[in-house]
């Protein structure tokens, strides 16, 4: 990753976002004008999840201890309803160190001056989860085998996701990652995952929780699918249970429509037999 500058700006947004995903942002007034300088700049910015509400009236403590990321644009879209969204890359997590305020950023986005804009801005550092230069052989050797468990997981929720097998370039691209903590964020980015499942997430700091998190999220969707396709069957046989009692219902009654009309048949016989 390339060099942060001094300071960058913050935009907050009501939701959680996993490193190396692409996310469709429908921003603010306030953000707007900071993502439209950084989209020709193609400059970074942290985004921490907030409220535009919530994060108006936090204090710069608060602000530290929001999830935060690291992102860039990547493109701009402009809707027929005169709308723009921009395509952002989540790069990593962010741990934020510092910050300053009423900074004019859209005039100057790394070299903060005094103004009338009611920016934040913030020194930050990348916050990986995994720090391979302090791993004890131990920690290495586990983590190792943590991989190969979270992609067998990650195997699983592909097949049930994906029918028809068309996983192969995910399972790639997850395969081929050799940093754990990276290889762990590609299958969350990858997964169908709510906002309080990304939040819960994200909050994790230690390489064994972010593991477990992952195989929970698999064993939630294998679950859940296993119930879905249980009831599902449960209903089939229901159907062809009720499908067969109506043909057997029909059976009988032609079976006894016929013995009827024997029965009528037998009688006229007998009595032209009598006559």
């Amino acid at each position: 990753m390339n060099a942060l500058p001094k300071f960058i700006p913050i935009i907050n947004f009501d939701g959680a976002f996993i490193p190396h995903a692409e996310s469709l942002l429908l921003p603010n007034k306030r953000n707007e004008k900071i993502l439209s300088k950084l989209a020709r700049k193609v400059d970074k910015f942290i985004i921490v999840d907030a409220k535009d509400d919530n994060f108006a009236s936090m204090s710069d403590e608060d602000i530290k201890n929001l999830p935060a990321v690291i992102a860039s644009v990547s493109d701009r879209i402009e809707f027929p309803d005169g709308s723009t969204r921009y395509v952002v890359v989540i790069e990593e997590r962010a741990n934020i160190i510092e910050l300053t305020r009423n900074v004019d950023m859209v005039s100057s986005l790394s070299e903060p001056e005094q103004g009338t804009e009611q920016s934040v801005s913030a020194i930050c550092i990348p916050a990986p989860v995994v720090v391979l230069e302090h791993a004890s052989e131990e920690d290495l050797e586990i983590m190792k085998e943590l991989r190969v468990k979270v992609i067998d997981a990650f195997v699983m929720y592909s097949k049930s996701k994906d029918r028809a097998g068309n996983f192969s370039e995910k399972l790639s691209a997850v395969r081929s990652e050799k940093d754990f903590g990276t290889c762990c964020d590609l299958i969350a980015c990858l997964m169908d995952l709510n906002v309080e499942q990304r939040r819960e997430y994200l909050k994790i700091k230690d390489y064994k929780e972010l593991a477990t998190q992952i195989l929970s999220f698999v064993e939630h969707v294998i679950y859940k699918d296993k119930i879905i396709d249980e009831i599902t069957l449960k209903a089939r046989r229901s159907i062809d249970l009720g499908q067969k009692a109506y043909f057997l219902r029909e059976q009988m009654k032609a079976v006894r429509d016929e013995l009827e009309k024997t029965k009528k048949l037998a009688q006229r016989m007998k009595v032209v037999v009598l006559i």
